[in-house]
């Protein structure tokens, strides 16, 4: 039969590994498959916070641009005032000397209502609106002078400006600061722009300076452009920098560790995770090792117990087997030999032999599907049945019948059992046998070997409506046979070749002339010599009989 190794635990133990079942292999996969790793979902976070951390230096910088164009505005506009201012003021002094000194002795009354239009006109000559915005020198609520054309002289501030702005004027000649205002009509086609105002007064003029946003703000975008550019570049290096230091620190050492833990769920128990990194890491570490050693020390106690019992249960097994020879000293005509080699601890082969009458013997082979414990326990079962329902003086058919229905009531395993079972007439040599799916065995006649090549019916334990046929053959003085399992025909050598029916008729004809012992002792040794050191996949059981 094909190996069955053993089952559960043990099956692990003795090959030194773990459990190699289905479900942890598949439990090992959905962790690897389950969600994104720990380095896409950090990427992912480290992209969300350095995309704030733009928008947010971004956001600061545009602030802070703002606020320096803005302060720079306003020293440069409250310049250009207190300028004026300075002016408008000499050209007052100047103007009450030459009027106290006239020579004509008339004393004029430029100072009372002002100075001359035109000499105030004369301050804003060579200021250019692109350059310096729009200035006004108002007197009163009159504008006298301005350098845009857009504002008509002798046009009324409030009108030009608005009323709101004119607040602004006074706030701005009260603070000394820029003050906003939205551009109005007068500005054609600047209406509704914002700007920003600044306003002096001085001897009753009142200076007042407007700069749209667009010009005050003029170097806010090259600056703005080049520090993006500057982030850009810092950013992308930290986040290489940080992302780099998680695959270093977290994300390699996390997948060293799930290395060793796949290493030792497929069974490498001598697998280790290396002490070094971070303290959780190296206290990870430390417990993962702590745990296979703990392990290895567990399964190495269970083995030791399981080797023993496997031992008892070995002897149990083995003793269960008729092992006295010669097996009928009180018969002298039969000349009977057996062994059984289990592949494992414990084996799924048996052999059987006994005495029903005084002149009838009953024997037989049989192979169970298992090897192992289910193997071994299914073997005592169907031993154990066989051999009452032939004491009980049944007939071969009914015998082999019964057994067949009782192995297939009891059978939640779905386990079954070859078996070639026979009775001897030992006064006539009568042979009646039924082949319950059992291999052939050789039948030796005048020194030649022979099959017998008849099966009556299918294996025990699988189907209890099958029926059974019982077939005979004589054998005199000097015939034998040969009866075998598997484990001998389909024994496989270090290159994978089977030892084969061939082999084992050309084996048999060449020791034509051995006893049952020595020919069952030959035939082991032959079996093991073309195996070369392979490990033995099935039991190995042989019975050979001869008549005298």
């Amino acid at each position: 039969m094909a190996d069955v190794k053993l089952s559960g635990a043990y099956a692990s133990i003795r090959n030194g590994i773990l459990p190699r079942t289905a479900g942890l292999r598949q439990v090992s996969t959905n962790i690897r498959e389950e969600g994104p790793g720990i380095r896409t979902v950090f990427r992912m976070a480290l992209i969300v916070l350095t995309a704030v951390a733009f928008f947010a230096i971004m956001g600061v910088n545009f602030m802070q641009l703002s606020d320096v164009e803005l302060a720079r505005a306003q020293e440069i506009m409250k310049a250009e005032a207190n300028y004026l201012c300075l002016q408008l003021d000499a050209l007052s002094k100047r103007d009450e000397v030459t009027s106290g000194t006239a020579q004509t002795g008339e004393i004029t009354d430029a100072v009372g209502n002002g100075l001359p239009a035109d000499v105030v006109d004369d301050l804003l000559d060579g200021i250019v609106l692109e350059d310096g915005g729009t200035l006004l020198i108002a007197r009163g609520d009159e504008i006298v002078a301005s350098n845009d054309g857009r504002i008509a002289e002798g046009a009324s501030l409030k009108d030009t400006i608005g009323g709101a702005a004119i607040e602004s004027v006074d706030a701005s000649v009260g603070d000394g600061k820029l003050h906003r205002l939205v551009l109005g009509d007068a500005f054609t086609g600047a209406e509704g722009q914002g700007a920003y105002l600044m306003a002096v007064k001085q001897d009753g003029y009142a200076v007042v300076v407007i700069r749209p946003e667009s010009m005050i703000f003029a170097n806010r975008s090259p600056l703005m452009v080049g520090g993006t550019g500057t982030v850009v570049v810092v950013l992308a290096v930290a986040f290489f920098v940080v992302d780099r230091l998680l695959v270093s620190v977290v994300s390699s050492r996390i997948n060293r560790t799930n290395e060793a833990l796949q290493r030792i769920v497929s069974g490498d128990l001598g697998a280790r995770v290396e002490y070094k990194g971070t303290r959780e890491f190296r206290s990870l570490s430390k417990g993962i090792n702590m745990t296979v050693d703990a392990l290895n020390g567990w399964i190495g106690e269970a083995e030791r117990r399981m080797e023993a019992d496997l031992a008892t249960a070995r002897k149990i097994q083995l003793g269960s087997l008729p092992n006295r020879f010669p097996a009928f000293p009180d018969i002298d005509r039969i000349d009977l030999y057996a062994a059984m080699d289990p592949a494992r601890e414990v084996g799924g082969d048996f052999y059987d032999f006994f005495e029903l009458d005084d002149h009838t013997i009953a024997f037989l082979i049989a192979d169970v599907s298992g090897k192992g414990i289910p193997g071994a326990l299914f073997m005592m079962t169907a031993k154990t049945e066989i051999e009452n329902r032939l004491r009980d003086r049944l007939s071969l058919v009914e015998a082999v019948t019964a057994a067949n229905a009782y192995l297939c009531a009891n059978n939640e395993a779905g386990m079954f059992v070859t078996a070639w079972i026979a009775t001897l007439d030992w006064k006539t040599g009568q042979v009646r046998y039924v082949n319950a799916g059992h291999n052939y065995p050789l039948l030796r006649h005048d020194g030649h070997w022979d099959w017998v090549n008849v099966t009556s019916g299918l294996f025990l334990g699988a189907y209890e409506t099958v029926k059974y046929r019982e077939q005979s053959f004589v054998l005199e003085a000097g015939d034998a046979l040969l009866l075998y399992t598997d484990g001998v025909n389909e024994a496989f050598n270090v290159a994978e070749e089977k030892y084969g029916d061939d082999r084992l008729e050309a084996f048999a004809a060449s020791h034509a002339d051995l006893a049952p012992k020595e020919l069952v002792l030959a035939l082991r040794s032959d079996v093991a010599a073309w195996a070369e050191g392979a490990e033995q996949s099935d039991d190995v059981t042989i019975l050979a009989m001869e008549i005298h």
